[in-house]
């Protein structure tokens, strides 16, 4: 036997770095497909649970029947804050009122109070209780406002900033009640 040339010694040995060189690219690509897959049945198991929680929102009608909107005096308040223990029907009070929609946080929030109460019944609150006034931060039916917010288009509106919308809606009650009033008388 006899040895092989020296070119051909030195071609095998580039031939077989450049072998070891592709093995580590193949084994950086497997992992890196691996890591691929995962990402991507980690957002089909999200994308999943995100569409199955909105079709089980979306599935549910209000009941417009048991739903006497706008609340016009305490009795109607009361029954809405029992309904809200039930935490379906909370949720169905979540999607009607973010549907409502608009493009400002003011305009969303007028829209889903304007909806829910009449100017009667709010002209009794606060945000806060002050003034000999009830306080509106302890209903429920705010913390539903809130969660509607975080469904809406204004996602990322501080807390600050929808309290204080609520509060500039409810202090123009009694206005609009005047305005109604003298509409009426007028007419």
């Amino acid at each position: 036997m006899t040895t092989p040339p020296a070119k051909t010694s030195n071609d095998l040995r580039a031939v077989m770095s450049y072998l070891a060189y592709i093995k580590c690219e193949v084994n950086r690509i497997s992992e890196t497909q691996q890591e691929i897959i995962e990402i991507l049945n980690n957002n089909n198991t999200q994308i999943i649970q995100k569409t199955s929680d909105s079709l089980n929102l979306d599935n549910h009608e209000t009941d417009y029947f048991i739903m006497n909107w706008p609340i016009n005096n305490d009795d109607g308040l009361l029954d809405l804050e029992n309904k809200m223990r039930d935490r379906n029907f909370y949720k169905l009070v979540v999607s009607e009122l973010t549907r409502l929609g608009g493009k400002t946080l003011s305009r969303i929030i007028n829209k889903m109070l304007k909806k829910v109460f009449d100017d009667t019944i709010l002209i009794k609150f606060t945000y806060y209780g002050l003034r000999n006034k009830e306080n509106f931060h302890t209903l429920s039916i705010n913390k539903v406002i809130f969660d509607a917010v975080r469904k809406s288009k204004q996602k990322f509106a501080s807390d600050e900033e929808i309290i204080l919308s609520i509060g500039k809606y409810m202090t123009g009650a009694k206005s609009r009640i005047e305005q109604q009033t003298t509409k009426t008388n007028n007419s």
